[in-house]
C-alpha cells in the first residue's frame, strides 16, 4: 500500500517538501464511510479512491451475520496459537475452501501478508539460495530474504532475456526462487505469467506468485491469476492478501503440501501468533462464497475502470496503460510532483494514494485510483474536472 503524504496547513508550516519526498512525514487520521464512494476524514467529505473493498463485502449482510454469529460464540479472539488452544474448526474450513477455489494441494491462513512472507521465506531459503524478485513487486520478499541471509537479484518483467541471464549467472545456487507479482501495482497490467513460468521451469527455478492484486478480480470465479491463464501446476506457490478486494484483512499461502507442512513445522512467526479471529475467519468464508459468483460485478468494475482510464488518457493526451484490474494510475517522473498533485486533489475533495516506484535508481511515483462499485459516472466527472484544472497549473 502507499501513503497519504499529509499536506494540511498545520503540517506544511513546520516541514519542507524535501522531507515529504522521502516519506519521512506520516500522520494518522480518523475516517469513516460517508455516502457511496465518499469518505469522511479531516473534517471533510471526500471522493474516496483509496478503499480496496471494491465489491462492498465488508458491509454485506451475509458476511456481517456470519461474523456476528462467530463473535457471539467465540468472542474477540482465540487468545492462543493454533498449536495450543487457539485452533478452531473455522480455520480448517477456511483453508479447505481456499484449496477448492484455487485447486491447490494445501493452504495456510495468516494474520497478515508480511507474516505469510516471513514464514515462507524463513522456512524455504537460506544463504545457499537465491530469490529472483520482480523489480515492480511491493511485497517485502527481499526484506525477508535479508533476514535469512539469502541473496536477492531483481529482474525486469518486460525483459525476459535478462531473466535468462540471471538464471545462468546463478545456476550454482542450491535453489532459485522466482518471485513474480501477478499484476503490476504501478500499471494494473497482468504479468506474462505463462511465459515466465515456462522460463522458470526450464532453469529449474521455483515460482512464487504474489496474487495480492489478482485474487477476487481475475478469473471467471475471481480466484486469481492461475484461473485467468488456466494454469494447472501443483508446484506453484501463491500469496493471497485479503486486504485487497475482499473487504477484510489477513493473508494465505497456497501451494504444494510439502511447502505448507514445512512452514507449519518450522515457522517461528506462525508458532508465536494468535490466528485470525473466528469472527473474521467466518466472514472471510462467506466472502469467498460471494466472490465466486460476482461475475456481473467483476464485468461492471472493468467497465467503470475503462471509463475512468479513458477519461484520464483523454485529459493527458496519451495512453498510460490499459489496467486489467480496478486500479488506474497516473505516472509522475518525480515523487515530489506526485505528492503535490495529490495535495491539489485533496484540496478539491478527492482522496487518492501516492505509491513510490521502488525500482533501483527510479524517482518515479504514481497516483493510484482504486475503482469500486460505489463510484458513479458523476463522481468520475468531478474527479476528471479537478484533474484537468490541476494539470493546467502543475502538468506532469
Amino acid at each position: 500500500m502507499g501513503l497519504f503524504y499529509t499536506m494540511a496547513n498545520n503540517v506544511t508550516s513546520k516541514i519542507d517538501f524535501s522531507e515529504l519526498s522521502i516519506g519521512k512525514v506520516r500522520d494518522f487520521h480518523e475516517s469513516s464511510p460517508a455516502a457511496p464512494g465518499l469518505v469522511a476524514t479531516r473534517g471533510r467529505e471526500l471522493i474516496d479512491y483509496t478503499c480496496f473493498d471494491v465489491f462492498g463485502l465488508r458491509k454485506n449482510s451475509k458476511v456481517i451475520k456470519a461474523a456476528q454469529k462467530a463473535l457471539e460464540q467465540e468472542g474477540l479472539s482465540t487468545a492462543s496459537t493454533r498449536f495450543l488452544s487457539g485452533g478452531r474448526r473455522c480455520h480448517r474450513i477456511c483453508e479447505g475452501r481456499l484449496c477448492e477455489l484455487l485447486s491447490s494441494q494445501a493452504t495456510l491462513i495468516f494474520q497478515s501478508r508480511n507474516q505469510a512472507i516471513l514464514s515462507l521465506i524463513s522456512c524455504i531459503a537460506d544463504e545457499r539460495d537465491l530469490l529472483i524478485v520482480s523489480n515492480e513487486i511491493q511485497s517485502p520478499f527481499a526484506d525477508a530474504a535479508y533476514l535469512v541471509d539469502s541473496e536477492v537479484a531483481y529482474f525486469d518483467k518486460s525483459n525476459l532475456e535478462s531473466l535468462s541471464s540471471i538464471f545462468e549467472h546463478y545456476k550454482s545456487k542450491r535453489t532459485l526462487y522466482l518471485v513474480l507479482d501477478a499484476v503490476s501495482a504501478y500499471s494494473g497490467v497482468i504479468s506474462q505469467v505463462p511465459e515466465i513460468l515456462t522460463l522458470a521451469q526450464t532453469h529449474k527455478a521455483k515460482l512464487i506468485l504474489d496474487e495480492s492484486l489478482s485474487f477476487g478480480v481475475l478469473g471467471s470465479r475471481g480466484t486469481g491469476i492461475k484461473e485467468h491463464f488456466k494454469l494447472i501446476d501443483p508446484s506453484l506457490c501463491s500469496l493471497l492478501d485479503f486486504s485487497s478486494f475482499t473487504g477484510a484483512f489477513g493473508a494465505a499461502l497456497s501451494g504444494p503440501k510439502d511447502v505448507i507442512e514445512r512452514i507449519i513445522v518450522n515457522s517461528r512467526s506462525l508458532a508465536q501468533e494468535v490466528p485470525l479471529s473466528p469472527a473474521l475467519t467466518m466472514g472471510l468464508i462467506e466472502s469467498f462464497d460471494l466472490l465466486e459468483f460476482k461475475i456481473a460485478e467483476r464485468q461492471k468494475l472493468l467497465r467503470l475502470t475503462s471509463i475512468f482510464s479513458e477519461g484520464i488518457d483523454s485529459e493527458f493526451g496519451t495512453s498510460f496503460t490499459a489496467p486489467e484490474i480496478p486500479c488506474v494510475t497516473i505516472p509522475f517522473k518525480k515523487l515530489q510532483s506526485a505528492i503535490e498533485f495529490q495535495a491539489g486533489l485533496f484540496a478539491k475533495g478527492i482522496l487518492v494514494e501516492t505509491i513510490q516506484d521502488m525500482r533501483p535508481r527510479s524517482e518515479t511515483a504514481y497516483l493510484r485510483f482504486v475503482i469500486t462499485l460505489d463510484h458513479s459516472t458523476d463522481l468520475f466527472q468531478q474527479t476528471l474536472t479537478a484533474i484537468a484544472d490541476l494539470n493546467k497549473r502543475m502538468p506532469i
